[in-house]
């Protein structure tokens, strides 16, 4: 199986493409900066306890090896994770947005969270105590001492102290996904990428390959 697109980073953070599979082999292009090619192949990063994020060609016959996950690639697979229908501020549809955990506070929001802008949904989470309602961050400002009272209106805020919260329905459905994750250092925020991802019939380690010495070829892991 082969799939092969174009997506465009979205800040600094890491990118997760899903395209359906965990592939085995991933070729893609950085096309606005630096037009570096970067391959991945799934074999390696298995058989590695320490991980194998790729390899980086400048094009001028420079090779490295990425030196970790967020200057590389890793596989995605976000198996059947619950999510959330909250409204995409730029078009207003409900869209399936990851639940961050419950409320915590010792968690300073400014920096694990991510405030609603005009383009992205906060970031969610739940009361300690569940009641049926979700909260999106609309201000974040650092940690809050005490857990605010929840409102369960849609649309309410509540301001915690340092951070804004605003009450969302708790609409759950199934957002899962599987395919291959963008290290965030290489994710250069407007940054055009190509991709070409394969998921072989066969993978695996063959062996010794000494000439006397046939190696079986493995059906795919």
């Amino acid at each position: 199986m082969i799939v092969s697109g174009n997506f465009v980073a979205d800040n600094a953070i890491a990118a997760n493409i899903e395209i359906g599979f965990i592939p085995d082999y991933i070729e893609a292009i950085d096309l606005t900066t630096t037009l570096i090619i970067y391959r991945w192949y799934r074999v390696l990063a298995d058989a590695k306890t320490t991980g194998q994020y790729g390899i980086a060609d400048d094009g001028a016959g420079a090779l490295a090896p990425c030196a970790s996950a967020a200057y590389g690639f890793s596989a995605y697979d976000n198996g059947d994770a619950i999510r959330v229908l909250i409204p995409d501020p730029s078009t207003g549809k409900l869209e399936p947005q990851a639940i961050y955990g419950d409320y915590d506070t010792t968690a300073d929001y400014s920096s694990v969270g991510v405030a609603r802008s005009a383009t992205a949904v906060g970031t969610i989470i739940k009361p300690t105590t569940h009641n049926g309602y979700v909260y999106e961050l609309i201000t974040a400002g650092g940690t809050d001492a005490t857990e605010p009272t929840w409102p369960t209106n849609p649309g309410e805020t509540v301001d915690a102290g340092n951070n804004v919260w605003m009450c969302r329905i708790e609409n759950q459905v199934k957002g899962g996904g599987k395919g291959f994750t963008v290290g965030a250092s290489i994710s250069t925020d407007g940054d055009v990428w190509a991709f070409r991802a394969e998921r072989h019939d066969r993978m695996g380690n063959m062996g010794d390959a000494a000439d006397l010495n046939p190696v079986s070829f493995p059906v795919n892991s």
